[in-house]
């Protein structure tokens, strides 16, 4: 069993991040833990701030 929080972030466009629940695959009936990591995740945080850096 592992214990594993899973990141919930659907806007985050990390495809190697091994704690996005959108980059795992799951057997039908997992029970797994989310968290929005967003606020915390450095990769995510450094990718806003490009994003914001880009609009203005």
């Amino acid at each position: 069993m592992k214990d594993i929080t899973y990141c919930s972030s659907t806007d985050c466009p990390s495809k190697e991040c091994k704690i996005k629940v959108l980059n795992n695959k799951f057997e039908p009936g997992t029970i797994i833990s989310m968290a929005d990591f967003s606020g915390t995740c450095r990769f995510y945080i450094g990718w806003m701030l490009d994003q914001i850096t880009e609009e203005e």
